[in-house]
């Protein structure tokens, strides 16, 4: 995984997650997506976690909390690479299982 000491120092260009592969020039790939799903199965099943499980809900988990954190949809948008501000706003407001279970019982209760 990538190491930096502060963001600023982050180079959007470079990969968060990477490969022990390296390019002819040294500079090392990003893990493939079928690594990240392997790598989260694992950490799923050592948790004791159900359910359906992938990147794309890293993904919007990323989106959450790069909004919670910028409270800036432009922001969301540039880093999950949408043209339209529409799929943004779709990935934000997608409810999980847990959030809805979290309201159903809040509201019974």
């Amino acid at each position: 995984m990538l190491k930096v000491k502060a963001s600023k120092d982050l180079d959007p260009s470079t990969p968060l997650f990477l490969s022990r592969v390296h390019t002819k020039d040294g500079s090392p790939w990003a893990i493939a997506r079928e690594t990240a799903w392997r790598i989260i199965k694992v950490i799923a099943q050592e948790n004791e976690l159900s359910g359906k499980l992938g990147t794309h809900s890293t993904r919007k988990t990323l989106a959450r909390k790069v909004y919670s954190w910028s409270n800036d949809i432009r922001v969301v948008q540039r880093i999950l690479g949408h043209r339209s501000l529409a799929s943004t706003e779709a990935y934000l407001k997608s409810l999980t299982d847990r959030e809805v279970w979290t309201a159903l019982r809040t509201a019974v209760a």
